[in-house]
């Protein structure tokens, strides 16, 4: 009883067989190619926006707009931005209220 050795896939479940696998990755070369061929005949302006539309979305969800940040914070270490700053490295100050009771409504709940 010969058992086919398996691997996990790119999604970190268990994967098929080692021939499937191989097929599936010909299948997203395949995909990928096609995509690129179409992109490269595809003319500058509309690429641009294509581009944009696929920013614009990845900065709707939470992962894109943390990279976003996170980024946009890299940046300004890099260039300076980040030094002389008043207050840096020293604790924030305590408040007594919360500002986040007021945006969920809660401030009249906790009285």
């Amino acid at each position: 009883a010969f058992v086919a050795r398996r691997h996990l896939d790119f999604d970190g479940k268990a994967g098929e067989g080692v021939a499937m696998r191989a097929r599936e990755a010909a299948d997203r070369r395949a995909v990928s190619a096609m995509q690129n061929a179409t992109d490269y005949m595809m003319p500058r302006q509309l690429l641009a926006a294509r581009e944009e539309h696929a920013r614009a979305k990845l900065r709707s969800s939470q992962r894109g707009r943390d990279g976003l940040v996170e980024s946009n914070i890299q940046a300004a270490f890099a260039s300076g931005e980040m030094d002389g700053l008043v207050g840096r490295g020293k604790p924030l100050p305590s408040r007594e209220d919360n500002p986040y009771e007021e945006l969920a409504g809660m401030s009249v709940a906790n009285r």
